[in-house]
């Protein structure tokens, strides 16, 4: 069996040496990221809520079940990359603060990310048969600096964006089988659910790529037997995710995570807490978030100018007659379902959900990679231009593209998250002065992975009874029925993002101020990170 699989594998990846310099690129250029010093994991790689999961993974081995702070249980994490977690503290240490199981995770998704980027040139292959616009494709995804910093940050990117070029992949064996034999083996079927169960357990919102390929399967052909494939299909997906679902059913009463609930309802309270409720701020709200994502989305290609030419040249070559939309579904690529499923993501996330982190769409980038080699190899092969012309062009956008990714690495990727110096810092002291006290944070990530006080999540994310207060309004009647005696974070967030969830009109009347820590040279936290005892 394993000699069929590399057989296979050596077969797939025949011709392959860009593809396995570019990957070999990327990764050195990430075992050199997750090897720096934990400062600047803290100011460069790992968000805050990369250590929600190492703290509950860090709870789990320890046996205190799926809590934050063992105080209250949660569901608020997407439960594949959390199992994958759990070996690492299980075999390295689950101490406070250990910074071992964190490196081995990291380890662990520089080489996902390497099997991710020879899935998008396998993917790429089927999109063109040239060497040097697919090598250029790939370039143009694994070597953006944005994706090359976000595939090691230490939450389920680099497993959710592996199972969704997997899945693709899966899907032009598909429509390959479809376009030779005129059906889909049972075996395919199968794994495409196999594939598409673990999609969605990597990152819950990746639903809507199986979903968006399997209404592909159905109607291509729109026939019974085309929709006892996609239900087949459907069938091995839920029985896959069933047991997670039925997890969070039977145990906090929701289908869906409470860190998804907590953050939609923080983002849509700030509308309406901003800009007034009614119809039309609802309306304003939508297109706001709409246009600052969209701007942001293309920012993240590390070369936005290169990928609104991409998207200008697409739609120049619909208007001229090069490009034709289909006009039967049968002769409607699965390519087509894919850029449907990332459009769905994108639109419930940010126009229902109202919300999008950076990691949210870093899938985008295979959608853009694919989009580059289409243009390019449509171009030189509709206008024929002498040998000189094309090495000279190719030469000419190499350049371009290496300038503008550096560009956007120095101005961007530079201690984006400085004042996670300052969430580091506070764990210390609170070990230091206040080592038995129960202390609220919002951005409770660093301070609760690092520190040995009892620090609980206050943003709900992780915290289902924080959750909880936050949609009743009463997050102060809280800090008292889970005994908590102090408060620590930057004062924003307690006096403008989650001013309306107290339930008192000036949380600050019901604090006293003990400290605050600021490391000074940046203004990202204000004048720093504050703590307050409760009165």
């Amino acid at each position: 069996m394993m000699t069929l699989i590399m057989h296979r594998l050596h077969i797939a990846l025949q011709g392959a040496w860009p593809a396995l310099l570019i990957v070999g690129i990327v990764a050195a250029a990430q075992i050199f990221l997750i090897t720096r010093p934990l400062e600047y994991l803290l100011t460069n790689i790992l968000p805050d809520d990369a250590f929600y999961y190492f703290e509950i993974a860090r709870q789990i081995v320890l046996g205190s079940g799926s809590t934050f702070d063992g105080l209250a249980a949660t569901n608020g994490y997407h439960p594949l990359w959390m199992l994958v977690l759990l070996p690492f503290f299980a075999v390295f240490g689950a101490d406070v603060g250990g910074l071992e199981p964190i490196r081995a995770a990291l380890a662990l998704s520089v080489l996902l990310n390497a099997a991710t980027g020879l899935l998008v040139w396998l993917i790429l292959g089927r999109f063109t048969t040239n060497v040097f616009v697919r090598t250029l494709g790939l370039a143009i995804w694994a070597l953006n600096p944005f994706l090359l910093y976000q595939g090691v940050n230490g939450l389920e990117t680099s497993l959710s964006l592996f199972f969704v070029a997997l899945l693709f992949w899966q899907a032009l064996k598909i429509e390959e089988k479809m376009a030779a034999q005129g059906q889909v083996t049972l075996l395919n079927l199968v794994a495409f659910g196999l594939i598409g169960g673990l999609c969605i357990l990597a990152r819950l919102d990746t639903a809507v790529y199986v979903g968006a390929i399997l209404l592909w399967v159905w109607l291509r052909e729109m026939s019974r037997q085309s929709f006892k494939q996609a239900v087949l299909a459907g069938i091995v997906v839920f029985v896959c995710v069933a047991p997670w679902l039925l997890w969070n059913v039977t145990n906090f009463g929701m289908l869906t995570t409470s860190s998804s609930g907590a953050n939609m309802l923080v983002n849509h309270t700030l509308i309406f807490q901003d800009n007034g409720t009614g119809v039309y701020q609802a309306i304003k709200g939508e297109f706001y978030m709409i246009h600052g994502h969209i701007s942001a989305l293309m920012l993240r290609t590390s070369a936005p100018g290169l990928a609104y030419m991409l998207f200008g040249s697409a739609l120049a070559l619909f208007s001229i007659g090069a490009w034709t939309i289909p006009r039967r579904l049968r002769d409607i690529p699965v390519a087509y379902s894919f850029a449907l499923g990332f459009a769905l993501l994108f639109f419930l996330n940010v126009a229902v959900r109202w919300t999008g982190g950076r990691w949210y769409f870093v899938s985008f980038g295979i959608l853009v990679a694919i989009l580059a080699a289409v243009v390019i190899d449509t171009i030189r092969g509709r206008w024929p231009f002498r040998e000189r012309t094309k090495q000279l062009a190719a030469l000419a956008l190499t350049g371009l593209i290496a300038f503008l990714f550096f560009t956007w690495w120095h101005k961007e990727l530079t201690d984006p998250a400085v004042q996670q110096r300052e969430m580091y810092a506070t764990a210390l002291w609170l070990d230091d002065n206040l080592p038995d006290a129960r202390v609220g944070v919002f951005n409770a990530g660093i301070i609760g992975y690092f520190s040995h006080a009892d620090v609980i999540n206050l943003d709900g994310l992780v915290n289902n009874d924080a959750y909880r207060a936050m949609k009743e309004q009463r997050l102060y009647e809280y800090l008292h029925d889970a005994g908590i005696t102090h408060l620590a974070d930057f004062p924003i967030y307690l006096t403008y993002r989650y001013r309306s969830f107290w339930g008192v009109p000036d949380i600050t009347e019901h604090l006293e101020e003990l400290q605050t820590v600021f490391l000074g040279g940046h203004s990202r936290s204000g004048d720093g990170l504050h703590i307050y005892k409760v009165k």
